[in-house]
């Protein structure tokens, strides 16, 4: 993937019997980061999380929103957690909001992944945080591409940002 460009993605790592090993990707095209998570085997985490998104934003104050990760003692699935997202070693936290009252969209990203062989410094930590804006239309695509990674359990979907920048 090309971190220059503004995207979005869950790619399928590799899956079994027991569950699905998959990474979060983003970048906004000068920073990038990724968060690995685990999901049921039956992928209905990525069907749930796909299906929230369908026909998103329906008011201007919706607001969907994702925490997932893995920790060495833990893992959660594509929802929402009362844990303290700095205990995982591998994090992801998706907010999908309007940006403005004309129901322009954007996700708030917060992604970090312990280093594989963590020197126990904090330091060591790669974290990033960052929006990307997109369009309905962008987001409608990302959904089917969701539905179909949970069905092949391989493969990648992707949501590509889009530039408001002709905003007055």
């Amino acid at each position: 993937m090309d971190i220059n460009k503004e995207f979005l993605s869950f790619v399928i790592n590799r899956h079994d019997h027991s569950s699905i090993d998959a990474s979060v990707i983003a970048s906004n095209g000068r920073f990038a980061g990724c968060a690995n998570f685990y999901t049921d085997a039956d992928a209905q985490g990525l069907i749930d999380f796909a299906r929230s998104l369908q026909g998103f934003p329906k008011r201007i104050d919706q607001v969907e929103e994702y925490w997932f990760g893995i920790s060495y003692s833990n893992s959660i699935s594509l929802r929402k957690t009362d844990q303290d997202p700095s205990t995982f070693d591998s994090f992801a936290g998706l907010k999908f909001l309007c940006i403005d009252g004309f129901g322009h969209t954007a996700v708030d990203l917060t992604l970090y992944q312990e280093k594989e062989y963590w020197s126990g410094r904090p330091e060591s930590r790669g974290e990033v945080f960052f929006e990307l804006e997109f369009l309905p239309a962008q987001l409608d695509e990302f959904v089917k591409e969701l539905f179909a990674l949970a069905e092949n359990k391989e493969g990648s979907a992707t949501l590509l940002a889009s530039d408001y920048s002709y905003r007055i």
